[in-house]
């Protein structure tokens, strides 16, 4: 390519001082507006998006597609047990009287690094059994856009066990917020997903929303742990148990 001469100066027309540089693409246009940019040796438009990421992300899409059968003979068993540990979790705490805040908030999350664990486990059966990678591109996918969500309740699980800021609202509004990072981690792996996950994480967020407003409206179950403990039960395993029906009552040619 040749040596492109610098922009020329543009003075202005009341003291003849320079006042702007215009760039060289501009003045080329205006010497020679016949010519289009190629033919100045200008490049038009950089390649903006990398072959090798579009593949990517398009057999990542077609994968999702293919087996979507897989996922959902995963998420089966998955949901059945993360249905049976919040309910029996849940009445264990009732049972034991779990009703400090922290011991409200180290009871929980052990509760779902249990459930969590056991999920993982079924998982890789599941990939084992039909011969498919557990760490897989689509895997990836849905694990990155339920981190954040899931990271934020974490967290705020953590502040309020540290801090007690939830004070003046009671321990009762804890699953309340829960079920919002919750319902939006679904709603975000429903992008790689059926429907039927987007459909379970906005029903979360709708319940969180309802109980908000029956807290409000009865402030005496606020401060109950009995109530908080009650809560996560029905919501978190009870959904999950209902989401396991949903999925064995869709399932094509398995009924």
């Amino acid at each position: 390519m040749r040596k492109q001469d610098s922009a020329p100066l543009i003075h202005s027309k009341d003291n003849g001082f320079p006042s702007l540089r215009l760039p060289t693409f501009l003045t080329a246009r205006r010497e020679f507006p016949d010519q289009g940019l190629d033919k100045l040796d200008f490049a038009t438009q950089s390649q903006s998006v990398s072959e090798n990421w579009a593949a990517e992300n398009l057999r990542t899409i077609r994968t999702l597609m293919e087996r979507t059968a897989v996922y959902r003979r995963a998420l089966a068993p998955v949901s059945l047990v993360t249905g049976v540990l919040g309910i029996v979790s849940s009445g264990l705490a009732i049972l034991v009287g779990v009703s400090t805040r922290e011991g409200f908030v180290l009871w929980w999350f052990a509760t779902g690094a249990l459930a969590a664990g056991v999920a993982m486990m079924l998982v890789r059966i599941q990939a084992l059994k039909d011969q498919e990678p557990i760490w897989s591109p689509p895997t990836r996918r849905v694990v990155a856009a339920m981190a954040p969500p899931m990271v934020s309740g974490l967290m705020a699980g953590v502040i309020i066990m540290a801090t007690g800021i939830e004070a003046p609202f009671g321990l009762a509004f804890l699953p309340v917020v829960w079920m919002l990072f919750f319902g939006c981690a679904l709603h975000s792996a429903g992008f790689f997903m059926k429907r039927g996950i987007r459909l379970l994480g906005w029903i979360f967020i709708g319940t969180a929303l309802i109980e908000s407003g029956t807290l409000i409206l009865f402030p005496d179950l606020r401060g109950s742990s009995d109530a908080a403990h009650g809560i996560m039960g029905a919501v978190f395993g009870g959904y999950n148990l209902a989401y396991c029906v949903y999925l064995y009552l869709t399932e094509p040619g398995e009924r």
